[in-house]
């Protein structure tokens, strides 16, 4: 025979349940030590009394144990030990080189044909270091790269501890085990999460709005002065209002305060910088 509870008891029930998941909810912000007290009348509530109290206090802790685990919540030994993104960089900012790739759509004489950038960004410098365009990038394409920019002499990374990146699987493990053989350690990022590459996500969209979107690039000639003329530019003419609207790489020559001042172009004027006559 089945027994059926009164629409007062359904209603008595129906508030405990929510109660008890509102206390549970609000249990997986807290730290571990502060359920504890708890552990006994939520045991008596979820659990049959033919349960020993010593089960039902493993599993009570086994319950809140894998709300942690799933919302990735560790104990709090654990996360006093750990830093954040922000101290990470803040510690490290002289130390740090982060990697990115775009694409760019070229027209050749076979149609539209995509070209992948490499390119490297001193965090601390905002130094861009352009590090290949191939339009079949693979291991061996990225196994050479890794070689130049960790090359003792004008390597990017020469010097260096940090490289930060996404999850791309260019960024392959024989790339990742040339860079520790010189004491650079890769750092992939999480994924989704383009706020974590913020300076080499800003350079992407500054070069596109700035240049390769303004052009019809035939074939990859083009494509490469392009980035060139627009790497040097951003080095050496472009004033960056986060470096106080100083050069990157500044001439020694000493600044010109007197003089007729002047236009210089490139790309047939795509791009424009001033400055004084000496």
């Amino acid at each position: 025979m089945i027994s059926v509870q009164s629409p007062q008891r359904q209603i008595v029930t129906k508030r405990r349940t929510l109660c008890l998941a509102s206390l549970g909810s609000a249990l997986e912000f807290y730290d571990f030590i502060v359920f504890v007290f708890f552990t006994g009348v939520i045991g008596n509530l979820f659990f049959p009394a033919s349960v020993p109290d010593w089960l039902r206090q493993v599993e009570t802790f086994g319950i809140f144990a894998a709300g942690y685990r799933r919302h990735g919540i560790e104990p709090a030994p654990e996360r006093s030990r750990k830093m954040s993104w922000k101290e990470f960089l803040a510690q490290h900012w002289g130390l740090i080189v982060a990697a990115d790739f775009f694409s760019v759509e070229v027209w050749t004489w076979k149609g539209l044909k995509r070209f992948l950038v490499l390119f490297f960004i001193d965090l601390a410098t905002r130094q861009v270091e352009i590090a290949g365009i191939s339009s079949a990038a693979n291991g061996f394409w990225m196994s050479q790269v890794g070689r130049n920019a960790t090359d003792a002499v004008d390597g990017i990374l020469f010097g260096k501890r940090y490289l930060i990146h996404d999850r791309d699987p260019l960024f392959t493990a024989e790339f990742q085990q040339l860079l520790a053989s010189v004491g650079v350690k890769s750092v992939k990022l999480p994924r989704q999460s383009p706020n974590l590459n913020a300076y080499a996500e800003r350079f992407v969209r500054t070069i596109k709005e700035s240049c390769l979107e303004r052009l019809v690039l035939f074939g990859e000639r083009s494509l490469r002065t392009a980035v060139r003329e627009f790497t040097q530019h951003y080095l050496r003419e472009r004033h960056h209002r986060g470096l106080g609207n100083r050069l990157i790489l500044a001439d020694n020559c000493g600044e010109v305060k007197r003089g007729r001042i002047q236009r210089h172009q490139r790309l047939g004027g795509l791009l424009n910088y001033y400055s004084r006559a000496a």
